[in-house]
């Protein structure tokens, strides 16, 4: 799987989040650091595993990467959750025994190892949409007592329109899974080989759908 990852990445040229960007589909490089999060040594990225989508499964393994993620098992259904065999399962980043996630670089200025290709939820945090306005989550305020800047919040806006992007599309691939026969007697690493798939195949019919409209 790896190794069809790799070559994939190579017949796309530039990595799937370049392919995509240069394709008009997601914007997909992340350029900016929250400037209130800059050389935190606290980091929240320490503190909480990090959901994934398929799509960052996809991204993250185009550049290159394996063994990064694991399948949790739920308690019961919840949203963005798969299902095999009557179990609800969802994707999460790896930490260190040490605590910190297995992409944070630490010591000196503490930062993001695959900054310009990270997780969607990880380029929004700790923001989120209410009625419209982008605002700080809920019980997720900064630790060092530090104030997004103006500059934050309009970055924010992008990814958080990155975000519910990506994440409307792994939902599209759960809901196929869900309801096909594989959710019935397949086994859950088995979605993750069926979702990155079903990523090739959608950025196939993208381009495809953008030579014709060209």
């Amino acid at each position: 799987m790896h190794l069809f990852l790799s070559m994939t990445a190579i017949l796309l040229g530039t990595g799937i989040r370049g392919y995509l960007e240069q394709n008009y589909f997601i914007i997909c490089f992340v350029n900016y650091i929250m400037e209130f999060c800059r050389g935190c040594e606290v980091s929240c990225c320490s503190r909480y595993y990090i959901p994934l989508s398929i799509v960052d499964v996809f991204i993250i393994s185009m550049h290159g990467w394996k063994d990064f993620y694991f399948i949790e098992q739920r308690d019961g259904e919840c949203n963005g959750c798969f299902r095999v065999r009557g179990k609800y399962y969802t994707l999460k980043m790896k930490k260190r025994i040490q605590g910190g996630c297995v992409f944070l670089k630490e010591g000196g200025e503490y930062a993001c190892g695959i900054h310009e290709y990270k997780p969607s939820v990880c380029a929004a945090y700790p923001f989120t949409r209410e009625d419209g306005k982008i605002v700080m989550m809920e019980n997720r305020e900064c630790p060092k007592g530090r104030t997004p800047t103006e500059k934050d919040m309009m970055e924010a806006e992008s990814a958080l329109d990155d975000y519910e992007y990506e994440w409307g599309l792994h939902n599209r691939i759960v809901n196929k899974w869900n309801n096909s026969l594989l959710s019935k007697y397949g086994w859950p690493g088995l979605f993750v080989a069926y979702g990155l798939a079903q990523m090739l195949i959608w950025s196939a019919a993208a381009k495809l759908n953008k030579i014709e409209r060209d």
